[in-house]
């Protein structure tokens, strides 16, 4: 309510800068738009340029500083993207299938240490395996790490502390620093403690449907309804809907790792249509033509000042 009230010049240059003017600032909203701007300060420069923004009294200084906060969000994307297209060069070299490994270590001597958190979580998103980037640039490797359900992190860098110049964290995820010419080593370590730690292939992580419903269900008021539910995270997860049978009327890349969808479901005497958005599934996945059960998310698409109903894939 403060942010949309306008009261702080800091957050009204953040909404404006995001193109968010007259419309709604949701638990997604500062997830995705302004939470992830006011991060990239310190992942790609300092904090502090945060810290001026929120305080700021003068609307043409905070103006200045949230389209600065902007480019560093688009730079940190673009970086994060590098290191990714990279990794994806490195596993395909690998010659054999990533199902094989327990964990992924993986090492870049031009990788920017303030985002190798991000494109590990998406690595564990992508492959559901520990992951560890580690960025070696100056002698000094200084690593991210992050786990999955049921494998202790801060338990397996304790088995790998000798080859380690320090470490710290939790369970779920951890930084290490290295000496370069260690990393190989660690990279074997690592990949036997996780292999006894997880004894088997970790299965692929459980989806939990809220409601299984058809495409005919998905309505303006159900979605207003939904966003009464807000704010969404860890102990208060977004309802998740199961949707069987479906044909992808059209499908075409955004960018280079979304995929857009238009979906049909064919039942009863309409045909209802509706839009949907998979988020990181890389290039060269092929579109699928039917879907047998879709799991997703529900929410609202703000685009130009029109609003439109969205379906955010989770699994298909």
């Amino acid at each position: 309510e403060v942010i949309r009230s306008g009261a702080r010049p800091g957050l009204q240059a953040l909404v404006e800068t995001c193109g968010m003017e007259g419309q709604a600032v949701d638990g997604d909203a500062i997830s995705y738009r302004l939470a992830p701007r006011l991060n990239a300060a310190g992942r790609i420069s300092h904090s502090r340029m945060a810290v001026q923004l929120l305080t700021a009294n003068d609307p043409i200084a905070a103006n200045r500083i949230s389209m600065e906060l902007s480019r560093l969000n688009t730079e940190r994307q673009n970086r994060e993207n590098q290191i990714l297209a990279e990794i994806d060069r490195i596993i395909l070299k690998w010659g054999e299938t990533i199902d094989d490994r327990h964990a992924l270590v993986l090492s870049g001597d031009r990788w920017h240490e303030g985002i190798l958190g991000i494109a590990a979580s998406r690595l564990v998103h992508r492959h559901h395996k520990p992951t560890i980037l580690i960025s070696t640039g100056d002698g000094i490797g200084k690593g991210s790490a992050r786990s999955i359900p049921g494998f202790d992190l801060y338990q397996a860098l304790k088995q790998c502390e000798d080859l380690l110049a320090g470490s710290g964290g939790h369970a779920m995820a951890a930084g290490i620093q290295i000496e370069a010419e260690k990393v190989s080593a660690f990279s074997k370590r690592f990949e036997l403690v996780s292999g006894a730690l997880l004894s088997e292939k970790a299965p692929d992580p459980p989806h939990f449907i809220d409601k299984e419903i058809d495409f005919g269900a998905i309505t303006p008021k159900l979605l207003d309804e939904l966003v009464l539910l807000q704010p969404f995270g860890t102990q208060n997860p977004a309802p998740l809907f199961m949707t069987r049978n479906i044909k992808v009327h059209s499908s075409r890349l955004v960018g280079t790792r979304h995929r857009q969808m238009v979906l049909v479901q064919n039942k009863g005497p309409l045909s209802a249509k509706i839009r949907a958005i998979q988020f990181n599934v890389g290039s060269d996945a092929p579109s699928p033509e039917r879907i047998s059960s879709l799991v997703y998310h529900l929410g609202w698409n703000y685009w130009k000042g029109r609003r439109s109903i969205q379906v955010n894939v989770v699994d298909l």
